[in-house]
């Protein structure tokens, strides 16, 4: 009884000691770069200020440190691959690099990075798209190329099962023994397939899985975008995607394979394995489509999409945040709603805009808090019809959480740019304890945009904030 007594007194203490905290979901004022924009680290190309720039990802190390991987233009018009580190607080680790960056020769002409890692070493993976081969670079904290990785610090992976033999790899993921799991395609005839592959931490391909450690799967009508990667605590592994050739079609798809490649056969709707989903077909609606974005997969083995719906001949005020949901066993999860799925109308520019398209909402990925609530990171107009990052927090039951933002959504828009056209552009999400990080593109005039990240509120006192 006295040790109760004791934690609640303290307990009191420190609610009575601590500075009130802002609503979850506004900026958070002790993030940022830039006392002027609170809230935003804003990180200008190093070759020219008014040069372009884009985010793949943003990651989170095992000590804390954060670090922003995309590419940079130079001066002569090329990208460079670049990582940048930052500390928790969004701030330039200037140990790192110049001024906090790195930039690369890209591996091939059209190369890009298409995601990355970060191991429990703290090793830097990242995944190259564009090359003729699945081409992944492994880099160490200080951003050098890790040598002890097959001597040079790359791994190539060449599918070569015909046609160009060009294969491009899209996700990346670590394995618990710090192996590497990547997905991606790989050319073949008559029609290119869905092609994995499974590499321990050394480069060499896991004895197993598939033939020489890489596995391959029809691709046509099914799946033409990867657009998430996961790996269950069992080995199996999910990748997520969309089936969208054209804009007529938006096609929702979710791949379950078990830990030795083969495809998971109590897993799907459609064929074992997969599990595969037309919204627009389903709903007998031949002017809908759905654009799946981020993924993810919840402990029990059920999936997460999220992207945004579009009805063509509509305005763009249909353009809601949709949300789908599979059971663990592949099928959809009709108690979200109909066929599985959920709609999220965030309508920042109100009723009855100028424009019917300053209503456009679009997600772009999810997190899990470590109270199970979701987040969604996307991006929204509104009715001066700037693009503004928009964050939408969800009770444990899909709802909207009235406790974040205004009635569970808010919407933060960054003005930087020289000529006044303002937007802010979503990339990436992290939960991180105490506040919500998103890696961004911030607009800096004629049409050209800045890294950047975005940190708002997030208490979780009753929580660990993280997965």
């Amino acid at each position: 009884m006295r040790t109760a007594l004791l934690f609640t007194a303290a307990l009191a203490a420190a609610f009575a000691t601590a500075p009130a905290r802002a609503v979850d979901g506004a900026l958070d004022h002790t993030f940022g770069t830039d006392a002027e924009f609170p809230g935003f680290g804003f990180y200008l190309n190093p070759y020219g200020t008014q040069l372009d720039s884009g985010v793949t990802t943003l990651r989170r190390a095992p000590n804390g440190q954060l670090y922003l991987v995309g590419q940079v233009k130079d001066a002569q018009d090329n990208w460079r691959p670049s990582i940048r580190r930052l500390d928790a607080d969004g701030y330039p680790d200037f140990a790192f690099g110049d001024m906090g960056v790195r930039t690369y020769p890209a591996p091939c002409p059209l190369a890009y990075p298409a995601d990355a890692q970060i191991d429990a070493l703290g090793r830097i993976w990242v995944a190259f798209g564009g090359c003729e081969d699945f081409k992944i670079y492994r880099f160490t904290a200080a951003g050098d190329l890790d040598t002890s990785l097959l001597g040079t610090g790359v791994l190539s992976i060449a599918f070569d099962l015909g046609d160009d033999d060009d294969d491009d790899v899209r996700r990346l993921a670590i394995d618990p023994q710090g192996g590497v799991v990547v997905a991606g395609f790989a050319a073949a005839l008559p029609n290119r397939r869905l092609a994995v592959a499974h590499y321990t931490a050394d480069g060499a391909p896991v004895a197993g899985f598939g033939v020489d450690g890489k596995a391959d799967f029809v691709a046509t009508d099914l799946i033409n975008y990867v657009k998430g990667l996961h790996l269950m605590r069992d080995g199996r592994i999910v990748v997520t995607g969309l089936w969208a050739p054209n804009p007529a079609s938006g096609r929702q798809v979710v791949y379950r394979l078990q830990p030795n490649g083969t495809v998971d056969a109590g897993y799907g709707n459609f064929a074992p394995g997969i599990a595969y989903l037309d919204l627009g077909l389903a709903y007998g609606d031949w002017l809908m489509r759905v654009y799946s974005e981020g993924s993810l997969l919840e402990p029990d083995g059920s999936v997460l999409q999220v992207g945004n719906s579009i009805h063509y001949g509509g305005p763009h005020s249909a353009n809601d945040i949709v949300l789908v949901k599979w059971r663990p066993d592949g099928q959809p999860d009709t108690s979200i709603g109909p066929f599985g799925a959920r709609a999220y109308s965030l309508d920042f520019a109100g009723p009855g805009p100028a424009d019917d398209d300053y209503n456009f909402d679009r997600a772009v990925a999810l997190a899990r808090q470590g109270d199970g609530k979701i987040l969604i990171l996307g991006e929204s107009l509104a009715a001066d019809a700037s693009l503004g990052t928009t964050l939408v927090r969800l009770t444990p039951s899909l709802a909207l959480d009235p406790s974040f933002g205004d009635g569970g959504k808010v919407r933060h828009l960054t003005a930087i740019a020289t000529d006044g056209h303002n937007c802010t552009r979503a990339n990436e999400l992290l939960v991180q304890p105490g506040r919500i990080v998103a890696g961004v593109r911030a607009c800096i005039g004629n049409g050209k945009v800045a890294q950047a990240t975005m940190g708002v509120e997030n208490d979780l006192l009753f929580a660990d904030g993280l997965d």
